[in-house]
């Protein structure tokens, strides 16, 4: 993998591989090769990777790669766009918003390498779910899916230099097809502790 830096926000990478691979999941055991490029730009104005308050974040992935074993050439891209706000003089509140979405266009479910598919929920994606938990149902059980959306909301509030509150809201869908399925949104929404350490918040 090589990664070139533009400027001090705007950054872009790219590298080719080849992947071979054994899966035994819903579909049985099946044998994957894979060869191909995955090539991506970041724009990250954050001052502060691990405890934003202000910026923004956008990234877009390419990854065009053809599975030998189904005779299958297929592109996969992923885009994520981020952004912080600190309403007022002081950093005691911060707003915060996510937005995600990707695609897998060229091969079926059952013929694609499992660990190129999507799944949702968790702590980084549809908090209230378990990691991995949304996908797409079949009859042999949960499958990942063509098509992943994601967003959420958060208030973000520093009761101390140490202690802070979160209110969330999250949302995402995982669908069949390469085009996003808003038809099976699931909602999770809560509040969430945080500890500030010199490293970064612990959540």
């Amino acid at each position: 993998r090589l990664t070139h830096l533009f400027s001090e926000t705007l950054s872009g990478y790219g590298a080719v591989f080849g992947e071979y691979a054994r899966y035994n999941d819903v579909f049985g055991t099946r044998d994957f090769t894979t060869a191909g490029a995955r090539a991506g730009l970041v724009w990250d104005t954050r001052d502060n990777e691990t405890d934003a308050t202000k910026g923004f974040y956008l990234s877009a992935e390419a990854e065009p790669f053809h599975e030998f074993t189904y005779a299958n050439t297929a592109v996969k891209a992923v885009g994520e766009a981020r952004a912080y706000v600190a309403p007022g003089d002081g950093q005691r509140v911060v707003l915060a918003a996510r937005i995600k979405a990707g695609m897998l266009a060229g091969m079926p479910i059952a013929e694609t390498p499992p660990d190129k598919l999507f799944f949702a929920g968790g702590g980084g994606s549809v908090r209230g779910y378990g990691y991995k938990s949304i996908g797409v149902p079949t009859p042999l059980g949960l499958v990942g899916g063509r098509s992943l959306f994601e967003t959420s909301a958060e208030i973000r509030f520093k009761a101390t230099d140490t202690i802070g509150i979160v209110a969330f809201a999250d949302g995402g869908a995982v669908g069949p097809r390469a085009t996003p399925d808003f038809s099976d949104m699931r909602f999770g929404a809560g509040l969430g502790l945080r500890y500030y350490t010199a490293l970064g918040p612990i959540r």
